[in-house]
């Protein structure tokens, strides 16, 4: 989990990159744009101009501009964090149905891939997540490894590293411009910004155009244009000319007081718990122990054969535990069928147990005798003299037994 921004600490911008080790885009804007260009061939050597501001309670304390090496000296012990140049990464916004990072980071690709020129799992991709919604920058592995090489080469050990634009301050209603005469970067929006870098491939009109599309996207969004945008630098009359041709209400800082150092503009914006850090996560290393295997050669076979010399008789063991169970089970089939010749052997046990409860079941009395020795104690009161009756119908229903008798005189029931 990402922790608030400490009182004290600082921000390195690199400003510039070394055009010999670059071959790249020199614009990068809102959500994927000309991300396709962004394929990289970094060379071995990697150098870099930058700005640096100290911050301490919301103050700056120190500033200055020169290398990294120069940057590494400045920061000291205090924590910081080196912002990249927007031109070089590629900023999307995406929904996944899942809060699993390791299922984001798979899927990643996949759904970026249709908006993207160059191959998307070339990439190395960092977010800010909210529930469903991803807040995303990609760069290029070989130039994060570049990068990676060139801060270890100086010394610095960041612990974040960021996109500069994204850091300026700006907003949907406010918009901040920093114009620079080698480059223009623009903060307008949640997770929008974009740099243009000022060279043979790209001029000031480049940069009008570029700030120009932006505002008439914002006038089609539900968010409409800003209420006012905050210039820092020299304003060039292209883009006072748009200004005013379109009503836009701006402020510029005095030229009798220029900011150049970037950094002083971007430090005040950076917070460690809602910046997206590209620095990539170290992995633990496993720790191997150092053993001197010349003396615990022996007690290390010692143990290797110990060890299979008990599981080869655990598997022994097995083997007849299993041929007795075997040996057990048929046993008891055969005195199943030897006791029960003509039962089914399906369960034994169960089997077993179902005639056990049966023939503890408790058996109905007779009905029948107790019925036919009272009808002998009838027959038992006629007198030798009298007729003897005769049997005509004997029948047993519903617990009754019912008599039917013959006399020469008359039939008696």
């Amino acid at each position: 989990m990402a922790l608030a921004s400490p009182k004290q600490y600082g921000l390195i911008h690199v400003t510039h990159l070394n055009q010999d080790s670059l071959d790249s885009a020199d614009v990068a804007g809102s959500p994927v744009q000309l991300t396709g260009q962004l394929t990289v061939q970094m060379t071995e050597k990697f150098s870099s101009q930058c700005n640096w501001a100290v911050m301490k309670a919301g103050q700056i304390t120190a500033q200055g501009f020169g290398s990294l090496q120069q940057a590494a000296q400045a920061m000291g012990k205090v924590p910081y964090a080196v912002a990249l140049p927007m031109s070089q990464l590629v900023v999307a916004k995406l929904s996944l149905p899942t809060k699993s990072d390791n299922q984001r980071r798979t899927a990643i690709p996949f759904a970026l891939q249709n908006q993207l020129a160059c191959n998307a799992k070339e990439l190395s991709w960092s977010w800010q997540s909210q529930g469903y919604q991803l807040q995303l920058i990609g760069i290029a592995k070989s130039r994060l490894n570049a990068i990676q090489q060139a801060i270890e080469e100086s010394q610095l050990s960041p612990k974040w590293i960021i996109a500069d634009a994204l850091y300026l301050g700006g907003s949907n209603s406010l918009w901040k411009l920093f114009i620079t005469p080698s480059y223009w970067i623009l903060h307008y929006g949640d997770h929008l910004a974009y740099r243009v870098e000022l060279n043979q491939r790209n001029s000031t009109d480049d940069a009008v155009v570029w700030l120009q599309k932006a505002y008439y996207e914002a006038q089609q969004n539900a968010s409409g244009v800003p209420f006012s945008i905050d210039v820092t630098g020299f304003m060039p009359s292209q883009l006072e000319q748009f200004f005013s041709d379109n009503n836009v209400t701006y402020s510029n800082i005095p030229p009798l007081h220029p900011v150049t150092n970037s950094a002083v503009l971007l430090a005040p914006q950076f917070n460690a718990k809602t910046c997206i850090n590209l620095l990539p996560k170290s992995q633990k290393k496993n720790w191997v122990p150092q053993i001197n295997w010349h003396l615990w050669r022996l007690p290390y076979a010692l143990v290797v054969a110990l060890s299979l010399i008990g599981l080869g008789h655990l598997w022994l063991t097995n083997q007849n535990l299993a041929q007795q169970t075997e040996h057990n089970i048929k046993q008891g089939q055969y005195l199943f069928h030897q006791a029960l010749p003509n039962e089914r052997l399906i369960d034994p046990i169960v089997q077993l147990e179902s005639l056990l409860i049966q023939a503890q079941m408790p058996k109905r009395e007779a009905q029948l005798l107790p019925l036919l020795y009272e009808f002998n104690l009838q027959r038992e009161q006629f007198s030798d003299t009298e007729p003897t009756p005769t049997f005509k119908r004997l029948t047993f229903a519903d617990g009754k037994l019912q008599v039917d008798l013959t006399n020469p005189l008359e039939e008696v029931k």
